[in-house]
């Protein structure tokens, strides 16, 4: 049977480890290990996982560390499973989940990389579902449509890419992701909701758009088609439109603007296709920075 291990990076979770873990707990006939990595966290954290999750949690490490993407890479080294994936104590899988991907690996021998959708719920408690496929993964480069908890790989690529970029602090898992890509994974996907990903006021991805805007960047000068002459790309929409509100207030924006930004995108495609134009997906950052919500 194929064991799955299960990276848990925390730093003060008190809040949500709880529903971490016991969707974890929940799942059933599944080899697991769990792994918690801790970075000192000074509030309840380790004394729920101690009074409550000990039989669930194969592996608790606490000790300080260099940040999330260090304490990944701890997991990893202490894993043991031919399966590896890591869930943010923000998230958790959905139900029979991980079956699904035992199975997944199980019927496919040389499936290396197994994604599904997830299922992202906002701070309002409204939620939407990102599906994923065959395009996404193409399209990598310049537009990450991979939703990290719903990501799973088997040890051979680990043991090929290692670990996760310990320079990268919110995109760590956008730059992993492009890296199975360059060694042609064997890679599977499934329209089942695999996961919930969890917005909050305190989570990364709600946070420093300007550090989000940097690590970006650095993803589409290395792995984009045309590297930097997309980022050049992206940089004059993100600068000349979008932080003007011509992805999201179209009704307040002039029509001279308007116009600009329409002839620019079809000047655009005639340079870089319409999948690379299209797939332009900075907006969620310019919100953040301009508090639009």
């Amino acid at each position: 049977m194929n064991k799955i291990s299960v990276i848990i990076p925390v730093l003060n979770s008190e809040d949500t480890i709880c529903r971490c873990l016991s969707s974890i707990k929940n799942q059933e006939g599944i080899d697991l290990e769990v792994i918690v990595v801790d970075g000192l966290s000074s509030d309840k954290t380790i004394n729920i996982i101690k009074n409550k999750y000990l039989e669930t949690v194969d592996c608790l490490i606490s000790e300080a560390d260099l940040g999330q993407s260090d304490a990944i890479n701890k997991g990893f080294r202490h894993a043991t499973g031919n399966i590896l994936c890591w869930l943010c104590a923000d998230d958790a899988f959905t139900l029979h989940s991980l079956e699904e991907v035992a199975q997944a690996f199980a019927a496919n021998p040389n499936l290396q990389v197994f994604s599904g959708a997830c299922r992202r719920v906002l701070k309002s408690g409204k939620a939407y579902t990102r599906y994923v496929s065959e395009d996404s993964w193409k399209r990598l480069g310049y537009n990450n449509e991979f939703d990290q908890p719903s990501m799973f790989w088997s040890r051979s690529v680990y043991e090929c890419i290692g670990g996760v970029d310990l320079n990268l602090k919110v995109a760590m898992d956008w730059d992993y992701w492009n890296k199975m890509k360059t060694i042609d994974v064997n890679f599977l996907t499934t329209p089942n909701i695999l996961s919930n990903y969890y917005f909050s006021e305190t989570n990364k991805t709600s946070s420093d758009p300007e550090l989000h805007l940097k690590e970006t960047r650095q993803i589409i000068s290395k792995y984009a088609p045309h590297g930097d002459l997309v980022l050049k790309l992206y940089d004059h929409l993100f600068t000349n439109f979008d932080m003007k509100g011509c992805y999201d207030r179209t009704a307040k924006i002039s029509n001279d603007l308007k116009k600009a930004h329409h002839q620019y995108l079809k000047f655009a495609e005639t340079v870089f296709g319409e999948d690379i134009v299209n797939h332009y997906n900075w907006n969620w950052i310019s919100k953040m920075m301009r508090g639009v919500k």
